[in-house]
């Protein structure tokens, strides 16, 4: 079983040198972590707390679809869209003009203004006419995925009335961040969400859009990448030591304010792994756990190694060509469940304000269940 683990790559697998280590006393603080968590209770599968009732929270989702304006037929038309929008919609018009469509005033030809510029650059060419067709075949109808959102609004509101959730604008006519978020809106990139089966998503280069990332563009996420986005301005990482368990358990609470906002949504789609990919992790998730404490990882400050566990890949480097990338992520997850089971009064403030990764993993109690 720790050979197939461990065979990341061709050849066999590398020995785990356990008390070949510069220091005993380092290797035995580590025998010694392994014994305290062997003492611990095994976490039950994918704890949850009750969602609560949530039926007097008013809808807070506003939704205004921007990629309807690409859509004229013809300049004048066009340019009566524009205007409007940018007087009703100015600080997302600016973002989409400047931050989107790249628009600089040196770029406008003869008697051309900004409204004239973008009609001729992304709506009028043939292949831009052909995007929109497809947006249109491809997402005719989002009410699901903005049914799914307006829950997380509410189950934000909930928890959070204090705060102020911004407009979702939907736009399209280029491809990049699927989304970008500020205090007035929050912009969403339909051009990212389009199925993995999309064929424009082959022709961009492998290092800008990376195959094994493929099964995210998809309508399901688009709910999950908007409150990803509004946790993690929420709450800013605070990593005093820059640990790989500090990055480990900051992802793992952003997935637990997914828990919290989004408690229907399969785990799966939340962390973004395929069903095969959550299924190895829960099962190889006791040999994961070896591994890093084999070859004190949790501790390391290496950009490598914070990269190795929590970034993201084709796996994660030194397991199995069947695991997923952020195997790291997928435990640190775990790791802030256990303490909120174990501590269900805990709010969320307080669990990021923890900020003593060591600490938490110890109150949490939490061990790799066995399976």
């Amino acid at each position: 079983m720790l050979n197939h683990f461990f065979n990341g790559s061709k050849g066999p697998a590398a020995p785990i040198r356990w008390f070949n280590q510069p220091s005993r006393r380092r290797a035995l603080s580590w025998l010694l972590l392994l014994l305290w968590l062997a003492g611990c209770k095994t976490e039950p599968a994918d704890p949850r707390l009750p969602a609560p009732n949530i039926g007097h929270i008013p809808s807070e989702l506003t939704v205004v679809r921007a990629d309807q304006w690409l859509k004229a037929q013809t300049e004048e038309e066009f340019r009566s869209t524009w205007e409007k929008a940018y007087a009703e919609h100015d600080n997302f018009s600016v973002f989409y003009r400047d931050w989107i469509l790249q628009f600089e005033e040196r770029q406008l030809g003869p008697d051309q203004d900004q409204a004239g510029w973008i009609y001729q650059t992304f709506v009028a060419p043939e292949m831009m006419r052909e995007l929109a067709d497809t947006l249109d075949e491809r997402l005719s109808d989002l009410s699901g995925a903005f049914e799914v959102l307006d829950l997380a609004y509410r189950y934000h509101r909930y928890y959070f009335p204090q705060d102020t959730l911004p407009p979702l604008y939907t736009y399209s006519g280029v491809f990049g961040q699927p989304v970008d978020l500020s205090p007035d809106f929050a912009a969403l990139a339909l051009t990212m969400f389009l199925g993995r089966d999309f064929s424009g998503y082959r022709n961009f280069p492998s290092e800008n859009l990376p195959r094994f990332l493929f099964h995210r563009l998809s309508p399901e996420y688009i709910p999950v990448r908007v409150m990803d986005a509004i946790g993690r301005t929420r709450w800013a990482a605070e990593l005093p030591e820059n640990t790989v368990l500090q990055h480990m358990l900051y992802e793992g609470k952003l997935l637990c304010y997914l828990d919290r906002v989004m408690p229907d949504v399969p785990d799966s789609v939340k962390i973004g792994f395929t069903h095969q990919q959550l299924q190895w992790v829960r099962q190889n998730q006791g040999e994961a756990w070896t591994l890093m404490v084999a070859e004190e990882l949790l501790f390391s400050t290496k950009s490598s190694d914070i990269a190795r566990l929590v970034g993201e890949g084709p796996h994660t480097k030194g397991m199995s060509l069947e695991s997923p990338s952020r195997v790291g992520v997928w435990l640190g997850w775990q790791m802030a469940r256990a303490y909120l089971e174990r501590y269900p009064n805990t709010s969320l403030d307080e669990l990021f304000a923890m900020t003593d990764a060591r600490a938490l993993l110890e109150a949490s109690k939490w061990k790799p269940k066995s399976y």
